[in-house]
């Protein structure tokens, strides 16, 4: 029984992040800033849970700073390589979306991290 529950709370936690990046695209096919910095907020948001709903699926403390997460997620090899690198460069995109720092976001980069966070979520809980 538990599994079957922990097999339905994975690919619910999928679902929901999933509709989280595919309303961010939604937003970010319309033109000019608005939509950008709703794109960028809304990618952050997802960033920032996938790393965190990573951690406590891998029995991992998920509480407290990101980039402490992140580090655990190295050293337990859940994340590993290439992705790690990126997903602490992305620590920084976070920050300015969550900060409202719009001047310093572009939609090239909102772009790459929604594409980011949909392969961890498919790996991760598809």
């Amino acid at each position: 029984m538990q599994g079957i529950l922990t097999s339905i709370r994975r690919a619910i936690t999928g679902e929901v992040l999933s509709d989280l990046l595919k309303l961010s695209r939604t937003v970010l096919e319309d033109t000019g800033d608005s939509p950008k910095n709703v794109a960028a907020v809304l990618a952050a948001a997802a960033f920032e849970d996938t790393i965190r709903r990573m951690a406590e699926r891998n029995g991992i403390d998920a509480e407290g700073k990101l980039s402490e997460v992140l580090s655990a997620l190295k050293s337990t090899g859940v994340i590993q390589g290439a992705q790690v690198g990126i997903a602490q460069s992305y620590l920084g995109f976070r920050n300015k979306a969550l900060h409202a720092n719009w001047d310093q976001i572009d939609r090239p980069e909102v772009v790459s991290v929604l594409g980011f966070v949909e392969q961890l979520i498919l790996k991760q809980f598809g």
